[in-house]
């Protein structure tokens, strides 16, 4: 699971990489097999505390859908 704030400036950093964070993250996050990104809108560097309860939210939605070790 890969999640983003929408605004997040500082990483990947839009200087030095080009372009914005979602586009950024959705060219890349298909490359990592079973993957899946969440873009956290109203938050920026620090979606886990900007937006705590979405951010959470994902995060068990997602492992839940894990499937256990055999």
């Amino acid at each position: 699971l890969v999640v983003f704030g929408q605004h997040d400036r500082l990483i990947p950093n839009p200087l030095l990489h080009g372009g914005s964070t979602e586009r950024l993250a959705r060219a890349t996050v298909p490359r990592m097999p079973r993957s899946e990104l969440v873009m956290l809108p109203r938050a920026g560097h620090m979606a886990q505390m900007e937006q705590a309860e979405a951010w959470n939210a994902a995060v068990l939605e997602f492992l839940r859908r894990v499937p256990p070790e055999p």
